[in-house]
């Protein structure tokens, strides 16, 4: 569920070789000066530079990059990321429910996951809505990790593609709420 988020980085860097912008309001250039011996003050070469960049902590160009037609991310886990993110999300409530009925309410999603992904698979290949390419349905699974697990996909790649930053908080807030969870039992 995390990596279909946008690419989260930390929201500020420091980076050599770029000089910062100039301030707008001030005449006077932003760049650092170098002392010399005789007093005069030169303006340090911009490779010399470190400047400092606030950014927006989601980064939203990270997967612009891959052509549209290429397997990439969570396509590398199952055909039907968002519907199964949600159906694991459901089991996992499911799972810590003490009542029949909370249970089977959120337990539904993994089926309609499983009968919802395939049906979409079945319209696709006939070209209803949607195109599903023999050679995608080929190295893919509805299922999640079926094709990693067959070795139709590779890990690495897997690994080389995920969002590191994302999936650290979202186990470090899975971690959080069981603790809590296990503390309130």
């Amino acid at each position: 569920f995390s990596q279909s988020f946008p690419r989260m980085q930390i929201p500020f860097g420091f980076f050599e070789g770029i000089s910062p912008p100039a301030n707008p309001t001030n005449t006077e250039p932003l760049e650092p000066k170098n002392q010399h011996d005789n007093g005069s003050t030169a303006a340090s070469t911009p490779s010399d530079a470190v400047a400092f960049q606030a950014r927006c902590p989601f980064d939203f160009r990270a997967d612009q990059d891959i052509p549209p037609d290429t397997l990439h991310n969570l396509d590398r886990v199952s055909r039907h990321p968002m519907l199964w993110s949600l159906a694991l999300a459901g089991a996992g409530t499911a799972l810590r429910s003490p009542f029949v009925a909370e249970a089977v309410m959120f337990g539904f999603p993994s089926v309609f996951a499983a009968i919802g992904g395939a049906h979409q698979d079945y319209r696709y290949r006939r070209g209803s809505g949607g195109m599903l390419s023999p050679e995608k349905d080929a190295v893919t699974s509805n299922i999640p990790f079926v094709a990693l697990l067959t070795g139709r996909q590779s890990w690495s790649a897997l690994f080389n593609e995920i969002k590191g930053l994302n999936a650290a908080v979202a186990v470090g807030a899975a971690v959080t709420l069981a603790l809590r969870s296990a503390r309130r039992g």
